[in-house]
Order: structure tokens, then C-alpha cells, then sequence
């Protein structure tokens, strides 16, 4: 039986569907094992033939505690005593005047019988109630898939128009050819759509990234949470304070997989993401679990309002330097219970090297205020 409910009490008892009642959670103990109990004798080490205590004895008798003496009185309708040995005497008078048995009351059996009978009940309509509360939230979840993929559908029609064919593509580029746009306007949160990944790993919840500029706007940082992966982006396409060239950023990311926390840090993590405008934007994306797979985005307005994500830069470049083959091995080490020493990141790249990263580098991590 699966036990959805805790004991039933009644005065000093307490049932449970595995032992019955208990006494301060120490069930009963039978007849024969507690009258052996209270009679043992110590007869001292086994002898060998040569009457010398034998080298390999067999374990100790090791005595029940007061405790356990005084729950059994209660179990068997006895009042009970303070000290050991005035218990352990009153239970051996009441099996020795019952010829060495012990009986439990009338009164003890028909209310072991009510409670069991209760608790059955309750149990039952307890296993009920969970059942219907599963069944209740496992709707709600397809409900819930459901809405996402419409919104997802939709999202992805809106930006490519007929879904992610190559014609598409070619029409959202040659449309929006002339919009120029400015990397710090693409500061934002962006509500994510992967529907291969989606489907393949059965990612729940919406899928974000956001992105910031650094300080000498060389470079556009980001992460991202996409369910099965999550990790760091940084730009490696060239960029400009005014625009972004073609529309176009090429992105290389550092990540964590879902579960286990394998890192993975490869060269061929190549993100490339074209802006339609500078609240939408359609791509691709590699991983070697995953091959690539297409991605759409739009930018979440609420969620971006009053947000500085270029304070979150600072961060996210510790976080993508410290995803490296070292540290990979390192991580190896630690689980298997080794120590294998302090986690050695990368040091920053040229164009990553702003006025402010030696401060950066000197600062503790504080958590991510978007987070």
C-alpha cells in the first residue's frame, strides 16, 4: 500500500500502515522475542576445548532501552515505571502470571482495528485527491504547450512569413535591407522560438535571451536559456557604435547541457542571428547535440523596461571564460569527489579589454539582478 497521510493518533498510540500502532514510533513487540528478552542470561565468552575464551566470539547481547520497555507497557495495558529495571519487572510479572505470554487488551486490539480501519479511508481518499491534482496540472500543462505553440506559430510567421524555408529568408533580408540599426538599441530580453529543439527535447517554459553592448561597444554579450542548453554569447562579427553591418551578428556561446552540467565550449558553437528590425530577428544555431537548428526571437517590452542589461556584461564575460577545456576537466575530477583545484578561466581576449575590465576582473560576482 502507498501511504499518502500521516499516522493516526489516538492518546498515546499512533498508527501506521506498515507497523500498526506504535508507542512514541516504536511499534510492538511480540510475545516470545520480549519474554526472551526480559529472561536473558549472560553466560559469558564461548570456550574453546581447552576451556580458553574462543578469539571469534558471536556479537553481544545488546539490550532494548527504557524507552522500549516502557512503550511495550503501553502496548500490553501496563502502567508503566521510571527505571529500567522496575519495568522490565512489572512486564515479566504480567507474562509470568499468564503463563509466560504476553495478551494484549481487548480494548487495544478493537482500537488498532478502528484506526486501521480509518486510516485506510483517509488514505485512500487522500491518493484519491493527488491522483485527480496530477491529472488536474497535467492538463494544464498541455493546455499550456498548446498556447505556447500557437504563440510560437504565430511568432515565427510573423518574422519569416512562410515559416523557415530558404525563400523566406531571402524575401526578410531583401525587405529590410535598408533598416539600419544600432547595436545599443538591441539591448533587450528577447522572448525565443527553437521549434526543432522545443520538440526534440521537450523544453518547457518559454525560451529567453537577452543581450547587452560592452563599454567600448566592441563586442554584443548575451545569454540564454533554451531548456535542453543555456549558456553565454559573444559577438566575433565586426560592429560599429552607428550600425549593424548586414543586419547580421555572429555569435560564438559557451554553455551548460540541461541535467548533468556538461560543459561544452566548442569552436563550431556558432550563433547567427539576422535582425529584421530592432524588435525581431531570425537565425541559427549550432550544437553538437542538436546540429543546428533554426531560431526566431522578438524583443519582450515589459520585461525589458528599466533594465541596464550592459551591467550584466561584466558577468557574463567571467562566465564564458570560465567554460574551458581546463575547467572542463577539473569539473571531471570534482565529481567524483576530488578536489582538483581552483577553476582557471580564459584570459580576456584584445577586443574583449574595455576601460573598466581591470576593475571588472577585481570585482566579486554579485548575483545578476535580471536573474
Amino acid at each position: 500500500m502507498i501511504t499518502h497521510i500521516p499516522p493516526i493518533r489516538s492518546g498515546p498510540f499512533a498508527y501506521h500502515s506498515i507497523s500498526g500502532l506504535e508507542v512514541d514510533c516504536i511499534p510492538r513487540c511480540s510475545s516470545d522475542r520480549l519474554y526472551n528478552l526480559l529472561t536473558y542470561v549472560d553466560k559469558g565468552p564461548v570456550l574453546t576445548k581447552k576451556g580458553v575464551p574462543r578469539v571469534h566470539q558471536p556479537p553481544r547481547h545488546k539490550d532494548e532501552t527504557l524507552q522500549f520497555y516502557q512503550a511495550q507497557c503501553v502496548h500490553y495495558g501496563l502502567e508503566k515505571r521510571s527505571s529500567k529495571a522496575a519495568v522490565k519487572k512489572k512486564l515479566l510479572d504480567h507474562a509470568d502470571a499468564n503463563g509466560q505470554k504476553f495478551k494484549v487488551p481487548k480494548k487495544i486490539i478493537d482500537l488498532e482495528k478502528q484506526l486501521g480501519d480509518e486510516f485506510d479511508v483517509k488514505n485512500k481518499q487522500e491518493g484519491e485527491r493527488r491522483e485527480k491534482e496530477r491529472a488536474r496540472k497535467a492538463q494544464e500543462e498541455a493546455v499550456g504547450r498548446k498556447k505556447r505553440k500557437r504563440e510560437d506559430d504565430a511568432l515565427v510567421q510573423e518574422i519569416r512569413g512562410e515559416g523557415f524555408g530558404e525563400a523566406s529568408k531571402k524575401r526578410s533580408r531583401k525587405s529590410n535591407s535598408s533598416v539600419r540599426i544600432k547595436p545599443h538599441k538591441l539591448a533587450a530580453l528577447y522572448r525565443v522560438v527553437a521549434p526543432d529543439l522545443s520538440e526534440g527535447w521537450d523544453c518547457a517554459g518559454p525560451l529567453t535571451m537577452r543581450l547587452g553592448v560592452s563599454s567600448t561597444c566592441s563586442h554584443i554579450w548575451g545569454d540564454f536559456k533554451f531548456g535542453a542548453i543555456e549558456g553565454i554569447l559573444r559577438s566575433t562579427s565586426s560592429l560599429t557604435k552607428e550600425f549593424v553591418p548586414d543586419n547580421t551578428i555572429t555569435f560564438h556561446w559557451r554553455g551548460r547541457e540541461e541535467g548533468e552540467g556538461e560543459t561544452t565550449f566548442s569552436e563550431r558553437n556558432i550563433a547567427k542571428f539576422e535582425f529584421v528590425d530592432e524588435t525581431k530577428f531570425c537565425g541559427t544555431m549550432y550544437w553538437e547535440c542538436a546540429g543546428t537548428f533554426d531560431v526566431v526571437g522578438r524583443l519582450d517590452a515589459a520585461a525589458s523596461k528599466n533594465k541596464v542589461f550592459g551591467a550584466a556584461v561584466p558577468k557574463w564575460k567571467r562566465e564564458y571564460r570560465s567554460l574551458n577545456e581546463d575547467n572542463y576537466g577539473r569539473e571531471e575530477v570534482s565529481r567524483w569527489g576530488k578536489w582538483a583545484g581552483d577553476a582557471r578561466p580564459d584570459a580576456p581576449m584584445s577586443s574583449d579589454t574595455s576601460e573598466n575590465e581591470s576593475e571588472d576582473e577585481k570585482e566579486d560576482e554579485e548575483d545578476d539582478e535580471f536573474d
